[in-house]
């Protein structure tokens, strides 16, 4: 089966929609823990496409793509967001990644988010490096922890990033 494009893969609502391949595109086999598995080809996965992520994540001001194939991306603080105070700096940034995590969450390839959370952490770290006039981001994590956690202004709770 291919899809309208004559490719294995299509883009649809903010998903990769692929599906498996084998010699004879009949089944895959996959090897599972003590025994191997077929899988039909007409069944279809779901997938995060990271780079179409990077690239809106980059548009938003939160990274900066110098080369995407050798790994060069860069995190930035959001500046727009550096007149909030750092309780609600560090609920913007969660918004955000708690909405992408549940967004891709039936995707097959979950464990692809662990990157864009760490440009999501690093990016909270370079803005509250740049607000507090830390000069790296090394200093923020040591003073604040790797989960950035601040208090509440006005309260005694903590709020860290996820």
């Amino acid at each position: 089966m291919t899809f309208a494009n004559g490719k294995d893969k299509a883009f649809f609502l903010g998903f990769l929609i692929n599906k498996p391949s084998s010699r004879t595109n009949d089944a895959k086999v996959v090897k599972k823990a003590d025994y191997k598995s077929r899988i039909s080809a007409s069944n279809k996965y779901l997938r995060i496409p990271v780079k179409h992520l990077i690239e809106k994540l980059s548009n938003q001001g939160f990274c900066e793509i110098r080369d995407y194939k050798q790994g060069k991306i860069i995190p930035k603080g959001k500046v727009a967001w550096i007149n909030l105070s750092l309780d609600e700096i560090v609920n913007k940034y969660n918004y955000v990644l708690t909405g992408l995590i549940n967004y891709y969450s039936c995707a097959k390839d979950k464990y692809r988010l662990q990157f864009i959370q760490y440009i999501l952490q690093h990016s909270c770290a370079k803005l509250f490096g740049r607000k507090l006039n830390i000069h790296s981001r090394a200093q923020v994590f040591k003073k604040y922890g790797t989960k950035l956690k601040v208090k509440i202004e006005n309260s005694n709770k903590t709020i860290a990033l996820k």
